[in-house]
């Protein structure tokens, strides 16, 4: 089994800590998510534009897979302006991904705001992301739903994947389904074509 780990675990440290942590405890691959305590990734050096071919170069010559850049875009709130702030941070992490060799980001569905309804937030999800898909491929990047907030189970997660046409993935978060009353089994063969 190949391991890897989130930065979210040690949100202090700057790449070079994370590679040397990493090699320290045998990891092979890595989500980035939070570094020197930002998930702005695009405002540190080593993810400028003419940085990130070296910063890619640092993982690769470690024997480090970035698997995924972890994000925080969702399309859930009904705020005016907020599609287009998602749509910009998914251009921004794209390009990111793209720089270090990484094929995925990380999205949500939810959660639920107050006051909305779950079909409220499905419309705005489908619309959306039938959006960011397209700038996320542009890219050579795929947008993975990880299973969280109000769309933690398969029942709710599902209708979104199908509802733009299965072109996004899952990240499989097993303890969310599972504490929302969903088995492990049940959530594994509903899911299973989008898991990634």
């Amino acid at each position: 089994m190949r391991l890897a780990f989130s930065s979210l675990s040690c949100p202090s440290c700057d790449v070079d800590a994370l590679v040397r942590m990493a090699l320290r405890y045998g990891f092979e691959g890595v989500e980035l998510r939070t570094i020197q305590n930002t998930i702005n990734l695009w405002e540190l050096p080593d993810f400028a534009p003419e940085a990130l071919a070296a910063t890619c170069c640092k993982f690769k010559q470690a024997g480090l897979e970035v698997l995924v850049v972890g994000t925080s875009v969702s399309f859930a709130k009904p705020d005016p302006g907020n599609k287009e702030r998602q749509l910009d941070l998914v251009r921004k992490f794209s390009a990111i991904a793209k720089g270090l060799d990484c094929p995925y980001l990380r999205v949500f569905g939810g959660p639920i705001p107050d006051g909305q309804t779950y079909s409220e937030v499905l419309n705005r999800d489908i619309e959306g992301y039938g959006e960011a898909i397209q700038i996320a491929a542009s890219y050579g990047v795929q947008l993975l739903f990880e299973t969280h907030d109000d769309f933690s189970t398969s029942s709710a997660l599902l209708p979104l994947l199908e509802g733009i046409e299965g072109e996004a993935g899952v990240i499989w978060d097993i303890l969310h389904p599972y504490r929302f009353g969903e088995s492990m089994e049940y959530t594994c063969q509903t899911l299973l074509p989008y898991i990634r």
